[in-house]
């Protein structure tokens, strides 16, 4: 798998996560301990150190930088959680499910806290800047989503703006912090920003499509439709709207306006899922308006542009297989 030869490099940066992140106080120590064991994928530091690797030679300022970088993603899930009132993560429960939002809340106020004073140690204003510029977005694009979910709104350049913002934000400031960690001039640092910056957005895109894919619902440990569930309209849909006839784009938006008030339901725990009249009403929309095959075809055309980018970037292979990983996962 692409990520364990990462293995040993992560390891450095979850010590340091967690050396940075000590406290007297049980409690805390207790909550910390919980939200750090489960680590997910860990792909923006991943992307830290290979940036770093493009522009020189990786070092303590570089595992740094991605450690500071990984507990403000963390600190934004604790907060995501609370806002979808989700219940599981990553195939476990989150801390507000096991203790409260406000727990949650402030978890990841103390988690962002500690993610910008380890990046003060690198004595960079440019990568301190970077990751509280990042902060900024990530909020903005909450809040823009929280907007956009209660009006159901189907336009694609708000989607696009949301996602820059929401996820394409960090993976942009892992790659300018990682590129500057290794004495990137500023040029050559911008240059991987816009480039971490397209990788976050596949990342999200590849992850809007997941929603769509019943096969990777129980891996993924989330209901079929669950971003519907939360109001948010991301590309397949998007995409399929575009396609479709006004009578049925009328029904489907009903639907997805019902299926909103309702709320998501219990998250897919096996292979046999068993879909609600609405999830097989909206997902054959989506399949018979070519919305997962048009997604897919956006993929590819971005992801193509992308590889042409890097491959006149000397060394730039391992960047290009998390590029295929990014797109290519299932869950």
């Amino acid at each position: 798998m692409f990520i364990n030869q990462y293995k040993p490099w992560l390891n450095r940066v979850s010590t340091l996560m967690k050396s940075e992140l000590r406290t007297e106080i049980p409690y805390v120590r207790q909550l910390v301990d919980y939200q750090t064991a489960s680590s997910g994928k860990m792909l923006r530091p991943i992307l830290v150190l290979l940036s770093a690797r493009l522009a020189g030679t990786d070092n303590v300022d570089t595992i740094r930088a991605a450690a500071a970088i990984e507990l403000m993603h963390n600190a934004t899930l604790l907060h995501d959680d609370v806002v979808d009132q989700s219940l599981v993560r990553h195939n476990r429960k989150t801390v507000n499910a096991v203790w409260s939002d406000k727990a949650a809340v402030l978890l990841g106020d103390y988690l962002l806290a500690e993610a910008l004073c380890l990046m003060t140690k690198t004595r960079s204003l440019a990568m301190l800047d970077s990751l509280m510029r990042c902060g900024s977005q990530l909020a903005e694009g909450e809040l823009y989503q929280q907007k956009q979910s209660h009006e159901l709104l189907a336009d694609e350049q708000r989607y696009y703006d949301i996602i820059g913002r929401k996820t394409a934000s960090l993976f942009a400031s892992c790659a300018y912090c990682g590129a500057l960690s290794a004495g990137a001039d500023e040029g050559f640092a911008l240059r991987i920003e816009k480039i971490g910056r397209e990788i976050g957005l596949l990342f999200q895109m590849r992850d809007d499509i997941l929603d769509y894919e019943p096969q990777n619902a129980a891996q993924i440990a989330k209901p079929v439709l669950h971003d519907i569930y939360e109001g948010k309209i991301t590309l397949p849909l998007l995409l399929a709207i575009h396609n479709a006839t006004a009578s049925d784009k009328a029904q489907v938006f009903e639907m997805i306006r019902k299926m909103s008030e309702q709320g998501a339901p219990a998250p897919a725990n096996t292979d046999n899922y068993k879909f609600s009249k609405e999830q097989e009403s909206v997902l054959n929309f989506v399949i018979e308006n070519h919305g997962i095959e048009t997604a897919w075809e956006t993929i590819e055309r971005k992801k193509y542009a992308m590889k042409a980018e890097l491959n006149t970037l000397d060394g730039s292979d391992a960047l290009i297989a998390l590029l295929d990983f990014a797109v290519e996962r299932n869950s």
